[in-house]
């Protein structure tokens, strides 16, 4: 018996035996998709006798690829190590080491890391006079990946700005790239770009490389970008490849992703063959049927249906919190419940659709003494903005003098590390704070007429809003300082979103707590939120909650899952179908799905009542919760005040705003419009059924 199909069912098994044209495997989540490529590779080196170092398979991680190995090695013995398993990036870096001389570097190039890059934005940095702390290298790098991998000309989008900010990203983009050029370095991305352009200029390299491999094979596929794409094809021309992957489980396309790629493989590979992997071995069959009635809606897809034999009950529930510490509370409860049921931590996830969504389910962790990590991300009163706009709290309430320290130069007010220490040596021989000797002493300070200027307005505005607290709720006097300060304007709003919406969570957080402490004051704010700074740095144990985001989810799997923020606006992105449309929303759809197939056994998932982020919608439970078969009609009889019944706009009506006043609908999806307004309003994404909205005959 042929001992790589005898542990299989009949589509993996098809899928080991496939050959003479190329197969797409499309497996679903817990299908064991890695357990049929792995076999298949066996079953090609042992039963078909294919030489173990004429087998290219590309992962897209090292981990992935270690992992595949490893299982290899435990199959198929020593042969294993001779297998070409490599990512994307290592592979081209190996066609590079022998080829990049025809497109004019040398073989020894250098490869980049994130810190060598970060090496040589710092100059271009300060020839901009900009700082890391006001545009992290992070995030410059992300910007510059995404353009290189679309082939965007750096010039032509300095043209292109319409904006100083894209204009400033740009003109960084284009030094950053004369740069490596001058240098003759490579970056990640350039890998794959110039193996690209070596394998288009010169087909018969192309051909040398397809030559030494007799097959291909190609996991989690339908994250492959168009460029990743082009090079797979072009050392496939045998026709030998195998693909493995789920269209339904594309998530990355901000990464250049292409779902079509997967979905039109047999459009791409002539005479194809596609085999589907629909049995699942990980989840009950509950959870299943809510992820397949979840992901039928979207129309860009391979049909498919996942199954299972499991006859293990599962447990889903749906909560409907009046606010979000109330949610966070609710999740805490269910994680005390499943423990007295002698679950482990470890087997618990805590899943988002963005980080600054985690603050209050830190907070109600925290107070549970109940241990977790975050992965993917710092934990929520860790980040830099959150830390910044507590110490202003600070400076506000007594002019905490670390906080003080903290943010003297933050915005920039022309306050350098020289200036600081002439200040603090002298603050220290007149034995005073920083504030102190600013305020006592200031003509005596050994700094320049032109810093001495900055802190006095600094100093005026600390004072002007210390004055406004005593009579002031503490979220309008910190949101109306931060705004007189410019900080929300250091973070950039294309790059660095994710800060902006961090503090307009923690402000909102600031809210809830006034309202539910009508007889508190900023001191209990402070005193309360630092057992929360502190407690959140504390080393974990072995056994801890996992947090994360869904697109860190991918690929994991755990017990029990909770979905938290299962709002519409949130989960789905109001901001990502804003900016994508109906492709957008089926990736966001996708997402959900596989937050949903993450669970093993147990599905929590939970909305609060309040309003979004902006402040711009009321919220209310996710339209997937309805697409899945969950009943939320008995938690939206709040919105029969402000919603009325479905109405039929077109693009072009004319339409009245209570607050905007005039504007013309430019785009219609699902349950909200696009309106074009009068400036300053300009264009405004509302809720189509709201009663504020009016068509003009």
């Amino acid at each position: 018996m042929n001992k790589f199909i005898v542990d299989l069912n009949k589509e993996q098994k098809n899928a080991v035996l496939h050959e003479g044209s190329p197969l797409a495997i499309i497996a679903g989540a817990g299908t064991g998709k890695t357990w049929t490529l792995t076999h298949k590779i066996g079953y090609l080196i042992e039963i078909k006798k294919y030489i173990p170092e004429r087998i290219l398979a590309v992962a897209f991680t090292n981990k992935a690829a270690n992992e595949m190995k490893e299982r290899l090695i435990q199959s198929i013995g020593e042969k294993a190590s001779k297998i070409q398993i490599s990512t994307y990036h290592s592979f081209c870096s190996k066609v590079l080491r022998k080829e990049i001389s025809k497109i004019g570097y040398s073989s020894s190039f250098n490869i980049l890391d994130n810190k060598d890059q970060q090496q040589i934005l710092s100059p271009i940095y300060k020839k901009y006079n900009i700082s890391p702390k006001t545009l992290s290298y992070n995030s410059t790098i992300a910007y510059i990946s995404k353009n290189k991998i679309l082939f965007n000309d750096p010039k032509k989008l300095i043209k292109d700005a319409i904006n100083d900010d894209q204009k400033i990203l740009a003109k960084i983009f284009n030094d950053y790239t004369n740069n490596l050029n001058q240098i003759g370095s490579l970056d990640f991305d350039d890998l794959l770009i110039k193996t690209k352009e070596i394998f288009d200029k010169y087909s018969e390299v192309s051909k040398k490389w397809s030559n030494n491999y007799d097959y291909v094979l190609v996991d989690e596929f339908q994250d492959t970008s168009l460029v990743q794409y082009e090079i797979i094809k072009k050392i496939s021309q045998h026709n030998n490849i195998t693909i493995v992957g789920d269209p339904d489980q594309t998530i990355y396309t901000w990464r250049q992703a292409d779902v079509n790629l997967i979905n039109n493989f047999k459009k791409f590979f002539k005479k194809s063959k596609i085999i589907k992997l629909i049995k699942n071995y990980r989840s009950t069959k509950s959870i299943l049927e809510k992820a397949n009635r979840l992901i039928m809606h979207n129309k860009n897809r391979i049909p498919k249906d996942l199954e299972t034999n499991s006859k293990e009950e599962g447990y889903i529930d749906f909560y409907h919190a009046s606010s979000e510490d109330s949610e966070a509370r609710w999740i805490v409860q269910q994680i005390m419940e499943l423990r007295k049921l002698r679950h482990q931590l470890k087997d618990i996830a805590i899943l988002y659709r963005a980080n600054y969504l985690s603050g209050p389910i830190e907070k109600s962790l925290i107070n549970s003494g109940i241990n977790y990590v975050i992965f993917g991300g710092v934990k929520f009163f860790q980040r830099m903005e959150i830390k910044d706009v507590i110490s202003y709290l600070k400076i506000l309430n007594n002019y905490d003098e670390f906080a003080f320290k903290r943010m003297i130069n933050t915005p920039k007010r022309k306050i350098g590390q020289i200036t600081i220490k002439n200040i603090e040596k002298f603050a220290l021989f007149k034995n005073k704070t920083l504030y102190k000797v600013i305020v006592e002493n200031l003509n005596e300070l050994p700094i320049s007429n032109l810093v001495k200027k900055e802190l006095v307005k600094f100093i005026n505005l600390i004072n002007k809003y210390k004055f406004a607290l005593k009579n002031n709720s503490i979220h309008l006097v910190l949101s109306n300082f931060l705004k007189e300060i410019n900080y929300l304007s250091i973070w950039n709003p294309t790059t660095e979103e994710s800060r902006i919406d961090n503090i307009k969570e923690f402000i909102n957080e600031i809210k809830y707590w006034e309202k539910q402490n009508k007889n508190k004051n900023i001191d209990d704010y402070i005193n309360e939120i630092s057992l929360y700074t502190d407690k959140s740095e504390y080393s974990f144990a072995s056994d801890y909650v996992s947090l994360m985001t869904v697109h860190s989810a991918k690929g994991l799997e755990f017990k029990n899952i909770f979905i938290a923020g299962f709002s519409d606006t949130i989960f789905p992105s109001a901001r990502a179908i804003r900016e994508g449309g109906e492709p957008a929303l089926e990736e966001e759809r996708r997402l959900a799905y596989v937050a949903v197939t993450r669970a093993k056994k147990n599905l929590y998932i939970s909305d609060a009542r309040g309003f979004s982020i902006d402040q711009k919608f009321r919220k209310k439970p996710s339209q997937f919760l309805g697409e899945m078969g969950i009943d939320v009609s008995e938690f939206t009889e709040q919105f029969k005040d402000n919603y009325i019944s479905d109405r039929k706009f077109v693009i072009g009506d004319h339409i009245s705003h209570i607050r905007f006043g005039n504007g013309v609908i430019t785009n219609i999806r699902n349950d909200v419009v696009d309106i074009v307004f009068k400036e300053p309003h300009g264009v405004k994404t509302l809720v189509k059924n709201h009663k504020s909205i009016e068509r003009l005959k």
